[in-house]
């Protein structure tokens, strides 16, 4: 993408690789979480289908449970790492003239 925005003499504007970044991150935190959910579901009910925490079956409460949880945890944690707080004005002037008021 970069020598076609060379090619014909774009500049790319910085912020486009931040949020690529960011969209990219939270596409496979969400990929990965799916893909642990359903494999773990999975295994856990093929492995004790009658097995039970706190009354639910193993592979609710591991899965329907404990897995929101930490994807709640992993989502507050790229939010606070990964994002940042960018103006989306053209110009950075206005952006600051607009925070100030």
């Amino acid at each position: 993408m970069s020598k076609l925005l060379q090619e014909y003499g774009i500049e790319e504007d910085p912020r486009n690789r931040q949020c690529f970044k960011e969209a990219m991150s939270a596409l496979g935190l969400f990929s990965v979480y799916t893909i642990v959910v359903v494999v773990a579901a999975a295994a856990l009910w093929a492995l004790d289908p009658e097995g039970r925490i706190f009354g639910l079956p193993t592979y609710l409460f591991w899965t329907g449970v404990v897995a929101p949880v930490a994807l709640v945890v992993s989502v507050w944690a790229m939010t606070r790492f990964t994002y940042q707080d960018m103006p989306l004005d053209p110009d950075p002037d206005t952006a600051d003239a607009a925070a100030q008021r």
